[in-house]
């Protein structure tokens, strides 16, 4: 036929494109720039972290989830996270701190024990089976300086000692005493001693309960006690000086348990002592 071109035989068996041309419109939804809507894999993926960021502020809400979070910026030098426990307004730190300055550790020839300073001359009331038969004891500060101390008087009724520290020219750090109404049972105790010959050691614990025996009332605790505890302070929550730790109880186990005569039977001894020799 004349004005027609001639096809080869072949022509319908030459190779196609599978695909149709893409296009060009980059909103056409076959364009490869086209933003294609999220599979349903990470739709899931995005749910937990949605739903979190949805319950945060429920959770930093609640008190049990709050003390549970660590505090920022408190960690220690080996990178573990450092929390403070608090006892009232006074932190335990800050209570110990304070505390040890008017702690002393007490020599003898019969033994070892604690002390504490009642006035900045270093006048010290421990216990007396600390002090034992010994006129003259060593009494260490907190600071590791030793110095000489004078047994003024002992009770071995009451077991309670004063120790004169001959230390001209230094003032000594003294307690707060406590004053006003008993503590309730249950309230925030504290003990500083030396317990095994541990140097300046804070045990916690309760006020258990007010023990009368004979004509002096004894306050328990549950705070830890072993040999070298004895004469060394009892505080409240706000560092006050409650009593002085004795372990010479005549009752069966008591040298586990925490017993304290009150500051106002020591003070009442303190009176008693005769002055310190020039």
């Amino acid at each position: 036929m004349r004005g027609l071109r001639r096809l080869a035989p072949t022509a319908w068996l030459e190779r196609r494109p599978r695909h149709p041309r893409r296009p060009r419109h980059p909103h056409h939804p076959h364009h490869p720039r086209h933003p294609r809507r999220p599979g349903l894999l990470r739709r899931l993926r995005r749910a937990p972290v949605a739903l979190l960021l949805l319950l945060w502020p429920l959770l930093t809400a609640c008190p049990g989830m709050r003390a549970s979070l660590p505090e920022p910026g408190r960690y220690d030098e080996d990178g573990l996270h450092v929390v403070a426990h608090t006892a009232g307004s006074c932190s335990i730190c800050s209570l110990y701190g304070r505390s040890r300055g008017f702690v002393v550790r007490i020599i003898s020839a019969g033994g070892s024990g604690a002390g504490v300073v009642v006035a900045p001359s270093g006048r010290l009331v421990t216990n007396a089976h600390v002090v034992g038969d010994s006129n003259w004891v060593q009494v260490e500060a907190s600071d590791g300086l030793t110095y000489l101390g004078r047994v003024l008087t002992a009770d071995a009724g009451r077991d309670l000692a004063i120790v004169d520290t001959q230390s001209p020219g230094v003032v000594w750090a003294t307690p707060t005493l406590y004053s006003g109404p008993p503590p309730p049972v249950g309230s925030d105790v504290f003990v500083i001693g030396h317990p095994l010959g541990l140097g300046w050691t804070v045990t916690h614990g309760r006020l258990a309960a007010y023990r009368r025996l004979g004509d002096v009332t004894l306050m328990q605790s549950d705070a830890p006690v072993t040999p070298g505890n004895s004469g060394g302070p009892m505080l409240d929550a706000r560092g006050a000086l409650l009593g002085i730790v004795t372990s010479r109880v005549p009752l069966e186990g008591a040298e586990s348990r925490a017993f304290a005569r009150t500051t106002a039977s020591i003070m009442a001894f303190v009176g008693t002592a005769p002055p310190a020799s020039p």
